[in-house]
């Protein structure tokens, strides 16, 4: 996925990845189907979960927001995303502008429709519009869009419906935003807006500064009235010295966050990041984060550390980690490196004994290998995550009332086996515009256990592993 930085009153705001790679080393992922959302797994802070139906980044779900308005699923039964390469996405953990998670990837749509096509064994791809014709468990087939005309942007699938109408007005430094938002899905209807005062000059002696106040608020169908504030402003303190600060206010508590960014000598940047975060359903966590980046000729590598501190009454809990992702890429060849080592636990209650989380993987790693020449390109994946944590079944018992069988759980936590897999990826392009590919997820065909499906009495069990995932495609721009 190319990363893309914009132009404007904003820049002095600490960009949300230090690390831009190159875009070749996250476009065309072996494994990921030429899906932006799989395509962010390479990533050291992103769980291994392939029978998840959400993005975990550090053990938390991942707020997907769509032009600033939160979007209610982002997966097609962890098959699919709704989201094409068309769209911008960026991770982002300090910005107090969203509410509601600890993690943040925002999408934004074109600004102008792009002109491409694709076709795979399973996918249908038109522009943005993609249609598929596919089995899943309750429907036949999918399709997602997403339009833009003018000031409305929209996305549309058939779980849900999501516009976007914003409007802005700038008077020098001064600039005003607003937007509405209504969102259709199987809950009904829902109708959110935000916006925001924005100053972007020089004041206090400051080489550049940029201040934000804002208001959001969530209205559904008169049942419910959801309003919160927040403010931020980042100053470029020294022409290699950025510093951002703000406060977020809303139903769920006073949540403040800040960063700082310096540019250190020998093409090094250095980050500082702490937040608080207050979740919808009562998790509260603290989060610090320091990350170092390093540019060298061919070479591009980031380390990062980080401490949670999390609380869901009468629940508690504590994560730390490190995170190494690099890249060099030199002549034909192309080498991309991502791992990870960390711990997350949890204590039930008070003087309960820890145990992992639900998303705890002590150790991810990610490689990549390309060769690419003029006629073809061919590229390699090897992954592998710790297994995840789990609480076997030992026994289960009869309920007459229900005629059914209820499980019942061991004590301990157990894990599942280390997984691990090898992905291939051939593209063939035709013209400068236009190629084939074949993408072969799982293809030594690896059997570890990424599950357990049980009798209906829970006497036996059965592991769900992942098979031999071929896709084949064509695609061209036009």
């Amino acid at each position: 996925m190319p990363a893309r930085s914009g132009r404007g009153p904003v820049v002095v705001r600490c960009s949300a990845l230090l690390l831009l790679l190159s875009s070749t080393a996250l476009a065309d992922v072996p494994g990921t189907f030429d899906d932006p959302i799989l395509e962010l797994g390479i990533r050291p802070e992103v769980a291994d979960t392939p029978l998840a139906q959400d993005l975990i980044l550090r053990g938390d779900p991942v707020a997907v927001e769509f032009e600033g308005f939160a979007l209610p699923t982002v997966f097609h039964h962890r098959l699919r995303s709704m989201l094409t390469h068309d769209s911008t996405l960026a991770f982002d953990n300090a910005d107090v502008e969203y509410g509601g998670a600890t993690h943040f990837l925002t999408m934004h749509a074109p600004k102008e429709m792009p002109r491409s096509a694709q076709v795979t064994s399973i996918d249908i791809g038109v522009s943005t519009f993609r249609v598929a014709p596919i089995g899943t468990d309750d429907t036949s087939q999918y399709f997602d869009g997403v339009f833009v005309l003018g000031p409305l942007a929209a996305i549309v699938t058939e779980k849900f419906a999501r516009a976007v109408v914003s409007h802005e007005v700038r008077r020098e430094e001064w600039r005003v935003m607003g937007a509405l938002s209504p969102l259709v899905d199987d809950a009904g209807l829902k109708l959110d807006g935000r916006g925001y005062v924005e100053y972007a000059g020089h004041a206090a002696g400051l080489h550049r500064l940029v201040w934000r106040l804002g208001l959001d608020a969530t209205n559904e169908l008169t049942t419910r009235f959801d309003v919160g504030a927040w403010t931020w402003a980042a100053a470029l303190l020294s022409k290699h010295l950025v510093a951002t600060g703000g406060v977020r206010i809303d139903e769920h508590g006073i949540q403040p966050r800040g960063v700082i960014q310096a540019e250190l000598p020998a093409n090094t940047v250095a980050k500082l990041e702490a937040g608080a975060y207050r979740h919808a359903d009562d998790m509260r966590v603290t989060e610090i984060s320091a990350t170092v980046s390093h540019k060298h000729g061919a070479f591009e590598g980031q380390l990062a550390a980080f401490y949670q501190d999390r609380l869901a009454a009468p629940a508690f809990g504590s994560a730390a980690g490190l995170e190494l992702i690099s890249t060099v890429e030199k002549g034909h060849w192309l080498g991309f490196l991502s791992a990870s080592l960390s711990r997350s636990v949890q204590h039930d209650f008070d003087r309960a004994r820890a145990h992992p989380t639900t998303f705890d993987q002590p150790l991810r790693l990610n490689a990549i290998v390309r060769y690419k020449r003029v006629a073809y390109t061919i590229a390699a994946r090897f992954q592998m995550s710790s297994g995840l944590p789990f609480r076997p079944v030992v026994d289960s018992s009869y309920d007459s009332d229900t005629d059914a069988y209820r499980p019942i759980f061991a004590l301990r936590y157990d894990r599942l086996p280390l997984h691990h897999e090898v992905s291939l990826r051939f593209d063939f392009p035709f013209t400068p515009k236009a190629g084939a590919f074949i993408d072969v997820r799982n293809a030594y065909a690896a059997d570890t256990a990424l599950g357990y499906a049980y009798s209906y009495d829970y006497k036996t069990r059965v592991a769900v592993t992942l098979p031999i995932l071929p896709f084949v495609g064509v695609r061209g721009e036009l």
